[in-house]
Parts: C-alpha cells; sequence; structure tokens
C-alpha cells in the first residue's frame, strides 16, 4: 500500500505571553548547557530579526536537516500586545526514533514544549507530503491539472512556487541522500513531493478529518515501461520525449496533450486522494507524538 509520509511541518502556536516564552526559551538555555557539556553536536541559537518579514526572536535548536526553527513574536504585531504566535518549523522525518521516543536532541525540545504549552491553541500552516517510488525520475509522468507549467532546476522538476498552496516536485532523493552521506537500498530513489499551504491553519479537531483533493491537482502516471502497451508509435514517441527530457508538456499542441493525458489516465495512474486517505492516521499519529 503507497502512503504518504509527513516531510515537513509549519505549526503556529498561539496566545503566549512574553513572560510564558522567557521562562521557556530559559528552560532550553538550561538544558542545552546541560547537554553541551556531556554530548557533542547539541546546538542552540537566539537571534534578534530586523525585517519585517521576520520574527523578533529566533530560537534555532540542532543543526543540520534534524534542527528546529521557533519563532517567537512577528515584526509585523504591534509592540505592547499582550499576547504572540510562536512558530515552529521542522521535519518529522529527520527526528531518529528508539524504543523510549524520540532521540534526546528533539525529545528534550518537544518535552519542554509540551510542559509550557500543551494546552495552547495550535494551527498547522504548511506540511510537505512525500511518496517514495522506486524508479528512476524520468519514468514519473505529471500533468498538472490547474494550468501549471513544469520548470526544472538542477535535475528537479517542479510545477508551481516553492513554499506556496499546491507546489510539486519530483527529484532523485537517491542523489540527494548521497550528497548527504546515507546510503539507499533500491537502484532507483524518487520523491514526489506535495506543499499544503492554509494560511489561516488548520486545528488539530480539523485535521483529523481533513481531506485533500490532489487528484484534481496532478495526474501522475508511473512510466517504466511504454513498449508493448496499447499506444501508438505517435504517442510513444511523445511519451519518450518528455520522459528524457526533451519537450515538455507546453511544447505539444493542445490536441497532442489530450492524447498524452488519455494514455496516462488508461495507464492506472497514482491515486493520489486514495493514497492521502491512507497515510492520514499515521500522520496525526506523528503529529500527536511531539505536540500533544
Amino acid at each position: 500500500m503507497r502512503k504518504f509520509i509527513l516531510d515537513k511541518l509549519v505549526t503556529t502556536v498561539h496566545f503566549i505571553t512574553k513572560d510564558e516564552f522567557k521562562r521557556f526559551n530559559d528552560e532550553l538555555i538550561e538544558v542545552f548547557h546541560v547537554l553541551e557539556d556531556s554530548r557533542i553536536g547539541y546546538y542552540y541559537e537566539m537571534t534578534i530579526g530586523k525585517s519585517i518579514k521576520d520574527y523578533h526572536y529566533n530560537v534555532h535548536w540542532g543543526k543540520g536537516e534534524g534542527a528546529i526553527y521557533c519563532g517567537y513574536k512577528h515584526n509585523t504585531k504591534e509592540e505592547h500586545a499582550e499576547y504572540y504566535d510562536m512558530k515552529i518549523e521542522f521535519n518529522p522525518q529527520k527526528v531518529v526514533w528508539t524504543d523510549d521516543g524520540a532521540e534526546e536532541q528533539h525529545a528534550y525540545f518537544f518535552d519542554i514544549y509540551r510542559k509550557h504549552f500543551k494546552s495552547n491553541k495550535k494551527t498547522f500552516k504548511m506540511f510537505d507530503l512525500a511518496l517514495d517510488v522506486p524508479l528512476p525520475k524520468n519514468s514519473i509522468l505529471v500533468k498538472s491539472m490547474t494550468g501549471k507549467e513544469e520548470d526544472r532546476y538542477k535535475g528537479t522538476r517542479y510545477w508551481g512556487t516553492r513554499s506556496r498552496n499546491g507546489y510539486l516536485k519530483v527529484y532523485d532523493k537517491k542523489k540527494e541522500r548521497k550528497v548527504a552521506g546515507v546510503s539507499v537500498n533500491h537502484q532507483d530513489f524518487t520523491r514526489i513531493e506535495y506543499t499544503y499551504v492554509n494560511q489561516e491553519g488548520l486545528e488539530y479537531s480539523e485535521l483529523k478529518t481533513f481531506d485533500i483533493d490532489l487528484s484534481s491537482k496532478f495526474l501522475i502516471s508511473l512510466m517504466n515501461d511504454i513498449e508493448g502497451k496499447e499506444c501508438t508509435a505517435e504517442v510513444q514517441s511523445y511519451i519518450f520525449a518528455i520522459k528524457e527530457g526533451f519537450m515538455r508538456e507546453k511544447d505539444f499542441t493542445r490536441t497532442n496533450r489530450k492524447k498524452i493525458e488519455a494514455y496516462m489516465r488508461a495507464s492506472q495512474p497514482l491515486n493520489l486522494n486514495e493514497i492521502y486517505k491512507n497515510s492520514r492516521n499515521d500522520i496525526i499519529e506523528l503529529i500527536e507524538k511531539f505536540f500533544y
């Protein structure tokens, strides 16, 4: 059964006073000093944001892919408000789990978070859904159903604008892991990654029943082998040109784009909505481990 994994999560924690944030941050610092005396690799830094786009207080816990970012009191907010929001951003897939829970660096951060803010209102504003496929990247054929055009950059294919709702990218995950020094068992390993953004945010109760209509946004087919399938030589040539990067969908006439889409639909495309429904409980359980 195919499933999405939660690859990035941005959460807003609401109604935090300056004193409450100070107590939270002071405890992080206290724990960090204990950890840095006994273990190598722990990291804490507080920076002050000066741009109107920044949070005023910016806490960085850990380094690299497993780092956690925490921002408090956005600079667009008035100076003497009673409460401010706090943003937490991290990648749940970079957390190492043991029989006792998350590995220490993440466990300490979220233990302290829950101690201070477990009961605060939380909204989930952005998350990435990732689907890994053991096929080469050029075997993933994608059609945007909303008119987004494909772009390419350093081997990554993407549709839409980064960090915006509906952004999709397809890239060689094995190559990325190799650069990071991580071995991958599969000969081919491609990641399909979808970004969901909701500026208002979803509350926990909404997230538990929330459905994303991905199938109305993208048609994705796995085209590992087109030879021998019920496909005219003409359409085979179109598929080959797309797979090898010689042409993009926008380079074809409207009539030929319809022929390509018809073939994709006849080739058992990924049921993205069903894959998300199969994944939702796992995603909710993972979020609960951190925030509740």
